[in-house]
């Protein structure tokens, strides 16, 4: 249905005189990765509804940026991605809730601040279906440092100032994040990887 819709949209634009044929699967591709990113946005965000709003936003806004720039595992269809995202999702809002319930501060910290070191250091991942310039790879290496400034300094805020749950649940994203990178590594040095989009 995805790929039917997406070419459906490409079609549509080529019509138009809006994009050229000679593109068509550049931007068939590029649909279905909006569509699916959206899917993803809006099914997080309904879900935390039933919660808390605030989380489903915590969430995104520590998950999407950060996993952009470092990378790591990704799904090999755009329904698992779906499915990945959301589980990804209502695993860190529940490992959240459990280290928040019991008070597992000290354990917490220590847990996020070895995953901003192995990000710090080893990120990005590379795929291997998909090489890219070291331009582009040192580019992706300082966004993710300039990213990991700036969470750290919001989660102070939060930990300290605003909301203790939202620093474990900003805590437990990035965790998330470095076991995704962690993951796609392996697969990278194993000399395998699956294209996708999570």
């Amino acid at each position: 249905m995805l790929l039917k819709l997406s070419t459906y949209l490409t079609h549509y634009f080529i019509k138009k005189n809006i994009i050229k044929s000679n593109l068509s699967q550049i931007y068939i591709y590029g649909f279905q990765l909006t569509i699916s990113t959206l899917c993803s946005l809006l099914s997080i965000l309904l879900l935390s509804s039933f919660s808390n709003f605030i989380f489903g936003i915590t969430f995104l806004l520590f998950f999407m940026p950060l996993r952009f720039c470092a990378g790591g595992y990704h799904s090999n269809t755009y329904q698992k991605c779906f499915i990945l995202t959301n589980l990804c999702f209502l695993f860190t809002l529940f490992s959240s809730k459990i280290f928040y319930k019991y008070h597992l501060f000290n354990l917490n910290l220590s847990l996020f601040f070895i995953s901003v070191i192995l990000l710090w250091i080893y990120a990005p991942c590379e795929n291997i279906n998909n090489p890219l310039s070291n331009t582009y790879l040192e580019k992706n290496r300082l966004y993710t440092h300039i990213l990991l400034i700036i969470y750290i300094f919001t989660l102070s805020i939060f930990a300290y100032f605003f909301n203790t749950f939202l620093f474990f649940l900003g805590t437990h994203t990035m965790l998330l994040v470095c076991l995704l990178f962690i993951i796609g590594k392996i697969i990278f040095f194993k000399g395998g990887y699956t294209n996708g989009t999570t």
